[in-house]
């Protein structure tokens, strides 16, 4: 069994599907353990299991599994494409969680997740914009010091694709704003429209020609984005 599989046969019920409030006399009656509802008094955690009386797994744990046996088992992609997959396969469980806890509980978990989620987008642009910014460097040196007149052209020699961005304060954004002419040459930032997606100089009449930004005014850390 995979270090995933494991894990997700580790999780309690309750936070792959939402449970309802049930009584005393229910929840005493009960094959699966279900999270406590919270009554406002100090209660210690109840034991939670992941199998029924009869030693077999909920049916949503063992979907769960088979899925990620057959992605590990029959993947031909790359290994970066099979973590993706398999994240995707476990969405479920950031969804489902919420629901199944007290109000506080579940509103300072969306914050948590929200926060993890913000700070995982941000890591990514980071890394995006250096995949562009090398693949821009790569065709300036293949073609004799030529720089692509739109992003596109280093698909697919240099990038397999435009990067999606998914910036905090933003939808998931892979379009390209150009600008061609000199007019933001004295000030780069003055160009920027905060789609939240890519901006680029194209114009070689610009002293900016070549230069790849993310089209967004917020703040990365204390420094914008523009200005990475």
């Amino acid at each position: 069994m995979g270090s995933l599989t494991a894990l997700l046969l580790a999780l309690p019920l309750a936070a792959q599907e939402p449970q309802p409030a049930v009584s005393a006399h229910a929840a005493s009656t009960s094959t699966i353990s279900a999270v406590p509802v919270s009554t406002g008094t100090a209660a210690p955690p109840a034991a939670l299991s992941t199998r029924t009386a009869q030693g077999e797994p909920p049916a949503v744990l063992a979907e769960a599994v088979l899925c990620l046996e057959t992605l590990r088992n029959n993947w031909r992609g790359s290994e970066e494409d099979l973590a993706v997959a398999i994240s995707s396969a476990a969405v479920f469980i950031a969804d489902g969680t919420p629901a199944a806890l007290p109000p506080e509980a579940a509103a300072e978990l969306r914050r948590g997740l929200t926060a993890m989620r913000d700070r995982a987008a941000a890591k990514k642009a980071r890394r995006d914009l250096l995949r562009v910014r090398r693949a821009l460097q790569d065709f300036f040196a293949d073609k004799g010091g030529r720089w692509p007149s739109a992003l596109e052209e280093l698909v697919p020699g240099y990038l397999p694709a435009i990067p999606v961005l998914d910036l905090p304060g933003h939808g998931p954004a892979a379009a390209v704003r150009y600008v061609s002419g000199r007019l933001y040459d004295e000030e780069v930032a003055s160009a920027v429209a905060d789609t939240g997606g890519w901006l680029y100089f194209s114009g070689p009449a610009s002293d900016n020609w070549g230069l790849a930004l993310i089209d967004c005014s917020h703040q990365d850390g204390g420094t914008a984005w523009h200005d990475r």
